[in-house]
């Protein structure tokens, strides 16, 4: 079970961590019926429901039944311009959802100075989009060589590899030895679509992958926050992404409809520059939350739809009772700013009911709405509150939490 605190090097510690200055960049979207920021957001709040077909899931020389599942789909690829073509048609659906999302986070990157210049450490697909700088002056050491740390890749998947994995399973036991393709040795590695993405972008930095619960998906924010402080990187293309196959769902009828997607956050420091002057509380006053006025920002925020000026703020792991889940979970809550709304990701519907009903703010369920998307659920709720902030110009608190009790926080709001 994780620590209480979470120890991030250069965060001091209080009601939650504060993340300082890290701001979101661009966002990248692959989702049924999802374009951008206000589509998720009417999609997350029930305004337009997400779209679903009925497909029939088998596994082709298994002792599996197939099975007939509704699921949230389709999904278009839609690859950025700029990604080059060669090799596309060889990988795996999920690694290619994952690059597309990555591509568009990284060439929509924007930063507190529009048009300053490209944001540093993301590959030549970013030369294609309206990138911008991140100001004079930045919160991380730079090397002697005078470059700026390169670009990390931090994702987060439950179902990444998993059918390549059991075709080869599969082949190895039905086929005569040699006849499997060696293409399906790589794309069944568990890493796939964090490895895509930093191959396929020219990324330099750290790439890493999680996995789990719901949790995991917030987990992987805090691990790009670890990098992000230590200097390892510039910036970090944050991500989650899932799919549905019939070795990913069981027989029977499942509490909510398996999804499938990819979602892509590129994560920057917010330079000193960018939270002075602009009106907004401090990063001091906002750690402790003694800003006046803490749940509405007085700064310029995001325009409507954009999701630059959105900054991610205090997070926080936590073991709660799994005996008393909603009571621990509004405590927990009780700990942060008020927040305008709650975005949740957890199996547990009874929970989410429980904050609807008696939150300080609607609570929309990410797995109801959107569908479930396993490991990714946490991460998806991180982009449904930052596609409501874009919207509404108000904090929203993005909440995972699993049956065992692990639950992840963080804040989500203006600049």
């Amino acid at each position: 079970m994780p620590a209480d605190r979470d120890s991030i090097p250069g965060y001091p510690a209080g009601p939650g961590y504060p993340t300082g200055g890290v701001r979101l960049c661009g966002l990248g979207l692959r989702l049924a019926g999802v374009r951008g920021p206000a589509d998720l957001a009417a999609q997350l709040t029930g305004r337009v429901v997400a779209p679903r077909v009925p497909r029939l899931l088998t596994a082709e020389h298994s002792d599996l039944e197939p099975v007939e599942r509704c699921v949230h789909g389709p999904v278009e690829v839609r690859m950025p311009d700029g990604v080059p073509p060669r090799g596309l048609r060889n990988l795996p659906r999920e690694s290619l959802l994952s690059l597309a999302a990555a591509a568009e986070a990284a060439a929509t990157a924007t930063g507190p100075q529009p048009g300053v210049g490209p944001v540093a450490g993301i590959g030549p697909v970013a030369a294609t989009g309206p990138l911008a700088g991140g100001g004079s002056e930045r919160d991380v050491d730079v090397p002697d060589g005078g470059e700026e740390p390169p670009g990390a890749v931090v994702w987060v998947s439950s179902t990444a590899g998993l059918t390549e994995y059991a075709g080869i399973c599969v082949e190895a036991a039905v086929l005569e030895p040699g006849l499997s393709s060696p293409m399906m040795g790589p794309a069944a590695a568990f890493n796939a679509p964090a490895a895509t993405v930093s191959i396929r972008l020219g990324l330099r930095g750290p790439n890493e992958t999680l996995t789990g619960g719901a949790a995991a998906g917030i987990g992987a924010f805090v691990e790009a926050v670890r990098i992000l402080a230590t200097g390892e990187a510039s910036e970090v293309l944050l991500g989650g992404s899932a799919t549905v196959s019939r070795w990913s769902v069981v027989a029977g009828t499942g509490a909510e409809l398996p999804a499938e997607g990819a979602v892509c956050l590129a994560l920057g420091l917010r330079t000193r520059d960018d939270r002075a002057g602009d009106g907004a509380p401090g990063a001091d006053d906002r750690a402790t939350g003694d800003a006046p006025d803490a749940g509405r920002r007085t700064g310029a925020g995001p325009v409507p739809g954009d999701v630059a000026g959105i900054h991610l703020g205090r997070f926080r792991r936590v073991g709660l009772d799994p005996a008393r889940p909603v009571e621990e979970v509004r405590r927990l809550v009780a700990e942060f700013t008020r927040p305008a709304a709650i975005v949740v990701s957890t199996p547990d519907a009874a929970l989410a009911a429980a904050l609807r009903a008696s939150g300080p703010g609607p609570a929309w369920h990410v797995e109801r709405t959107l569908g479930d998307f396993g490991a990714a659920g946490g991460l998806l709720a991180v982009a449904g509150a930052a596609a409501l902030v874009s919207t509404t110009g108000a904090d929203v608190l993005a909440l995972a939490v699993e049956p065992s009790g692990y639950a992840a926080l963080v804040e989500v709001g203006p600049c």
